[in-house]
C-alpha cells in the first residue's frame, strides 16, 4: 500500500474535479433530457430515461463523495463507513441545485396520498434547490459553515450510537467489522 500511496493521492485529486464536471453534466443533462421528454411525448420510455440518467448521476456523486471521505486522512469519515455516508449525504445536499431538488421532491411527493403530490413535490424541490444554489453563490462561507455543522452533528450522533454499540459487542468478528462502521 505504501509504495502505491502516490497513485491514491492522484486518484483523489482527480475525483475532486469530478464534482464540478458532474454538477454541470447533471444540470445540463437533466435540462436537455427534460426538454426532449416534453417535446417527444409519443416516444415511450424517454421520460423514464431522463429520470434514470439524473438519478444515476446523483448516485455516482454520492458514491464518489463517500469514497473520498473514507480515503481522505484529514476527513472525519476516514476509514469509517458510517461517517463517510453522513459526509456523502450532506455533500450531496450541499451541492444540490434545482434539477436535483425537483427530482427528489417529485419522488418524495409520490409518497403522499394527494393526487398532485409529485407535481407539488417537484415544485417545492425546485425552489429549495434553487435557493441552495443561490445561497452558495451569495454567501459561500455561511453555507459551508452550516453544512459543516450538520456534518459534525451527524458525526457526534454516529460516535455515540455506534461507539456504545461497539463497546457492548463481545464477539471478535463483529468488533473487526465495527472498526470500520
Amino acid at each position: 500500500m505504501a509504495k502505491n500511496a502516490h497513485k491514491l493521492k492522484n486518484y483523489t485529486k482527480a475525483w475532486k474535479n469530478y464534482d464540478r464536471v458532474e454538477g454541470w453534466v447533471s444540470d445540463t443533462g437533466g435540462k436537455v433530457a427534460e426538454k426532449f421528454a416534453k417535446s417527444l411525448p409519443k416516444v415511450k420510455g424517454l421520460g423514464k430515461l431522463a429520470k434514470a440518467t439524473g438519478w444515476t448521476a446523483m448516485a455516482g456523486s454520492v458514491a464518489i463523495n463517500g469514497g473520498e471521505s473514507f480515503l481522505d486522512k484529514k476527513s472525519e469519515g476516514y476509514h469509517s463507513v458510517g461517517k463517510s455516508a453522513i459526509h456523502a449525504g450532506v455533500e450531496s445536499i450541499k451541492s444540490a441545485g434545482p434539477v436535483e431538488g425537483a427530482m427528489t421532491g417529485a419522488k418524495a411527493g409520490t409518497l403522499s396520498f394527494l393526487p398532485f403530490g409529485a407535481a407539488a413535490g417537484a415544485g417545492i424541490g425546485f425552489v429549495a434547490g434553487s435557493v441552495n444554489k443561490i445561497w452558495g453563490a451569495v454567501s459561500p462561507k455561511t453555507k459551508n459553515k452550516v453544512y459543516n455543522s450538520v456534518e459534525k452533528f451527524g458525526d457526534k450522533v454516529h460516535d455515540k450510537v455506534i461507539g456504545k454499540l461497539a463497546k457492548k459487542v463481545k464477539w471478535p468478528q463483529f468488533k473487526k467489522v465495527l472498526k470500520y462502521a
